[in-house]
């Protein structure tokens, strides 16, 4: 019975479709249809009263893609509608680990009961299930409500291959002095990036390809960088939980990054088993960035996009996935700060953009860099990431995905490549009672082990993470894993020691 109503619902529907193709029509849906096409988004608005639904697949004109389609709204259930919606687009069945799609309104917030989605003039389907606001065009404004207390914030349109949007003002003079403040007395670092199989066989050194510094913003550490974390989330209409520790830099003269992406090509990965499950298979990615710009440069300190207006590679054969290049959409040479499109740092602004289409599946438009300030000049800005799932995700690990053919885990590399970032850290307990050790992460404390007195425990773990040991009545301090401190012992007045190179292991 089941399948003869959904068979005859879908034939009433195609009918309904082919009547109004030819009917020329506009909407609420119009404000933000595009001239070009955007894999996994598609416009929904509601015609004839509510009896029927315009559907325009990838955001796009109808005069430019595939006429929209219309279906008669006779469903009574959301998941009546998601089913109809999954069959009519086409929208292809979840891989393990992939977030399901949904449902927002025009301010993006999320729709998840038939009436608040009847109730929407005008909505968005979005395969990667989280929000992104529409490029629609250059130069197109949104208001985004919600982010200041007294004005919207302007969301505005740089570019639509890659989406870039910026929003001025976004950050007040005092906040950016207060973060730079903050960067000073910290203490900053030598950046590092992830390295991919080829440059670990290779040997390759951080600095032949990023020379800035660099420290994170962890939760509870600095007050204006958790009420900018909060902030960033009001923009992006993505949970607080989800953002990565912003990450601050400082750019001397002639310091670079050179042309990158901030999600992971799994297929440059090959056996690196680590890279894969911390990424659940290619669909925990960094959906987009808000890039602070913290301090105005007179010359230079460009963020650049060297694959601006390219195509987006899509064959059918693969379903868009794991193909580099293709016609008119060829990759640079990484280490060349020329390029048509350029973002100057303007102290207080941000610039988003994303690294996903919203399908899910990675831009490699999305390929940027950081070009070096003049001659004695200093750029300060942040990174700050938002992810498909909570930044605090479980790594894991699928016998069997999909993503392991075709994305190819093994081709060359060996089953395990060892992790330049890896570091495996040590805690001795000198004190009189038992201990936790905690993970200090950018959303708070996490325990990891326990380690009795007079024992010894050790933690799997990456440089630059930090930890501290608690009792039921006393902490530690937190300490850092580097490359010169990972054995430390925990004193009976619960201060946190490197240990030194005489002392005897438990």
């Amino acid at each position: 019975m089941a399948l003869l109503f959904l068979f005859g619902l879908l034939s009433s529907l195609c009918l309904g479709a082919a009547i109004e193709q030819s009917v020329d029509r506009t909407g609420p849906a119009d404000t933000y249809l595009s001239d070009e096409f955007f894999p996994g988004l598609h416009i929904c608005q509601w015609i004839d009263g509510g009896r029927r639904l315009e559907i325009f697949a990838r955001g796009q004109r109808p005069q430019l893609g595939s006429q929209p389609v219309i279906l008669e709204a006779n469903w009574t259930t959301l998941a009546d509608m998601r089913l109809i919606l999954e069959l009519v687009l086409k929208i292809p069945e979840l891989e393990p680990l992939q977030t399901p799609w949904a449902l927002f309104d025009s301010q993006g917030n999320g729709l998840d009961e038939l009436d608040t989605v009847r109730e929407a003039p005008v909505f968005f389907l979005l395969e990667l299930g989280r929000w992104m606001w529409p490029a629609v065009r250059v130069g197109f404004e949104h208001q985004v409500h919600g982010v200041f207390p007294d004005r919207p914030a302007i969301l505005r349109t740089m570019s639509l291959r890659p989406v870039i949007f910026e929003v001025r003002d976004f950050i007040s003079h005092e906040e950016t002095e207060e973060i730079m403040e903050f960067g000073r007395s910290q203490g900053l670092v030598q950046s590092t990036g992830v390295m991919t199989t080829e440059n670990i066989k290779k040997g390759t050194k951080n600095a032949e390809f990023r020379t800035s510094s660099q420290t994170w913003l962890y939760k509870g550490k600095s007050e204006v960088a958790d009420k900018l974390d909060l902030r960033v989330s009001q923009l992006t209409r993505v949970p607080p939980d989800h953002n990565e520790a912003a990450q601050l830099l400082r750019y001397d003269g002639g310091e670079y990054y050179h042309a990158h992406l901030d999600w992971i090509e799994l297929e440059m990965y090959e056996g690196q088993r680590h890279i894969w499950e911390r990424h659940h298979m290619g669909w925990q990615e960094r959906i987009g960035n808000v890039f602070w710009f913290l301090n105005d440069v007179e010359e230079g300190g460009e963020t650049i996009f060297p694959k601006h207006g390219q195509v987006i590679c899509e064959p059918e054969s693969k379903g868009g996935f794991g193909i580099r290049t293709c016609d008119a959409a060829e990759d640079p040479m990484m280490e060349s700060c020329e390029a048509d499109f350029k973002m100057r740092p303007r102290r207080g602004s941000v610039i988003m953009w994303y690294n996903l289409h919203p399908n899910g599946r990675g831009d490699r438009n999305s390929l940027h860099a950081g070009c070096p300030p003049g001659r004695n000049m200093t750029k300060w800005a942040a990174n700050k990431w938002f992810d498909i799932k909570p930044h605090s995700s479980t790594p894991m690990w699928v016998d069997g995905h999909p993503a392991l053919e075709r994305h190819g885990f093994y081709r060359s590399a060996p089953p395990q490549v060892p992790d330049p970032n890896a570091c495996k850290i040590s805690f001795s307990n000198e004190a009189k009672e038992a201990v936790d050790v905690e993970w200090v992460g950018d959303q708070g404390y996490q325990k990891i082990m326990k380690v009795d007195p007079g024992k010894q425990s050790v933690v799997d773990s990456y440089l630059g993470h930090q930890f501290r040991l608690v009792s039921e009545v006393r902490s530690s301090n937190v300490i850092t894993c580097s490359e010169t401190g990972r054995k430390f012992v925990l004193e009976e007045s619960f201060v946190l020691r490197a240990r030194r190179p005489s002392e005897t292991e438990l």
